[in-house]
């Protein structure tokens, strides 16, 4: 093989090589929320048993950060035994960023909604989702589209 056709050759898989292979990891979220069944909860990318580690430690600061365009995401893990979630959150998007708590119902249902905020464009809220059922599983919803990072931190 002669050079210019090695030189066209990596040309050409450079300009088709996709572009989100460049873009950032999503960290601490997934495109599905964190599935319970009777045991307990099962992170959304495994299919193994159920185990604490499914759920966030109380009192520890955990990172999220993630960006999508059409597909909502979620904490890749849930809350239990809290009566708060602190949050610390910068959107680094020219939108709203709309950010939900949600909670599984007693029968496994997930309650979208529970508590709502908006943090504006290009800007940071830090503050705390409080006076929760220490008994329920909570979820957080990161709305499309988003570009988001920060933390999260589960209370008694």
């Amino acid at each position: 093989m002669s050079k210019k056709r090695i030189m066209i050759l990596c040309l050409t898989l450079i300009m088709c090589f996709p572009l989100t292979a460049f873009a950032a990891a999503n960290v601490g979220v997934s495109k599905i929320p964190p599935i319970i069944n009777d045991t307990g909860i099962i992170k959304p990318d495994s299919t193994s048993t159920p185990s604490k580690k499914s759920v966030y430690d109380i009192g520890d600061n955990y990172t999220v950060s993630g960006s999508a365009s059409r597909s909502d995401l979620y904490t890749d893990k849930c809350f239990k035994g809290v009566t708060s979630i602190s949050y610390s959150i910068t959107n680094n998007s020219s939108k709203d960023l709309k950010v939900n708590l949600c909670s599984y119902t007693k029968w496994g249902n997930v309650n979208y909604g529970v508590k709502k905020v908006t943090i504006p464009a290009n800007g940071k809220t830090s503050s705390s989702f409080s006076e929760l059922s220490s008994s329920k599983y909570y979820f957080i919803e990161f709305a499309a589209p988003s570009d988001f990072k920060g933390t999260v931190c589960g209370n008694q």
